[in-house]
């Protein structure tokens, strides 16, 4: 279990729920985490999925306090939003982030060694998305810095990064 701190001598554990793909429908909002409560992640909440699956954030006001991609997709659609407190974490090969057009993503970072792809007319905010490998697509202006240190990076046209560090791109 993480443990986080919102303040000095303010202390609470957070839960950590696993995608356990119990449900046929790949909905991140249904209850097919396990580990729980809660039953599906809230800002209080570490989310993992590391199984191969789809999860798909299909609605608005879906949350996570991080969230870890190990093995599978989280793809948000177009109309669906997904805010998490602190970090997406994508890992290498067999990790993947999509943010559809019209889908918003905000995050703290994005870490990303797998694939990870904003669509263009995707909305949000990213503060800085730190490129460790895979092949990271930015289409629309929501990422404010990279860090792009391995990996492919490919902008779009009309995308205009603030700060590139050490870019090998």
């Amino acid at each position: 279990m993480a443990i986080y701190g919102e303040g000095a001598g303010d202390f609470g554990t957070l839960v950590d729920l696993t995608w356990d793909h119990g449900g046929s429908d790949g909905d991140w909002s249904t209850a097919n985490w396990v580990v729980g409560p809660p039953s599906v992640p809230d800002t209080t909440v570490d989310a993992l999925l590391n199984n191969g699956a789809t999860v798909t954030v299909a609605t608005a006001g879906q949350t996570a306090y991080n969230l870890t991609i190990d093995n599978g997709t989280v793809a948000v659609t177009s109309g669906a939003d997904l805010s998490v407190s602190r970090t997406i974490s994508v890992a290498e090969t067999t990790g993947e982030l999509s943010v559809a057009n019209l889908g918003t993503i905000n995050a703290q970072t994005v870490e990303t060694a797998g694939t990870t792809t904003f669509d263009a007319g995707s909305a949000g905010a990213v503060g800085a998305l730190n490129l460790r490998g895979g092949v990271t697509t930015i289409s629309s202006p929501i990422v404010d810095s990279v860090d792009a240190r391995a990996g492919t990076l490919q902008l779009g046209a009309d995308v205009n990064v603030l700060h590139v560090f050490d870019a090998a791109v």
